[in-house]
């Protein structure tokens, strides 16, 4: 519930009002990876609860900070597959690996397990 609570919380840049010191970066960068880590962390524990949707609703702020997060790509695709949206998940999937090519990263091993269950 914790890990809920804090992803409800998250409103955009955290520390904005520090942008401008150079050296609050390390703790700005901190504060975004504990905020990415506890909305993932929700995002998983809704999908233990089987609530897709709630997973939905949590990783989506994720990855509208930043798109290169595979674990919140992973739990959209996951998600879309739980509450049974074949269609989604492979757009999701699509978005997924796209984005990633772009910043010339490859997907993990557990992302392509995760694809397999794309395929009819």
């Amino acid at each position: 519930e914790a890990y809920a609570v804090v992803a409800e919380r998250w409103r955009g840049e955290p520390l904005v009002e520090l942008v401008d010191l150079e050296d609050c970066d390390a703790e700005r960068q901190a504060v975004t990876r504990i905020l990415i880590e506890a909305t993932c962390r929700a995002g998983e524990l809704a999908m233990a609860l089987r609530e897709p949707g709630r997973a939905l609703q949590l990783v989506e702020r994720v990855l509208a900070h930043d798109p290169l997060i595979e674990r919140a790509h992973r739990l959209v695709v996951a998600a879309s597959l739980a509450g049974g949206d074949r269609g989604s998940a492979q757009r999701a999937f699509g978005r997924a690996e796209s984005a990633l090519a772009q910043a010339g990263l490859t997907l993990s091993d557990e992302t392509q397990v995760l694809a397999r269950q794309l395929c009819p």
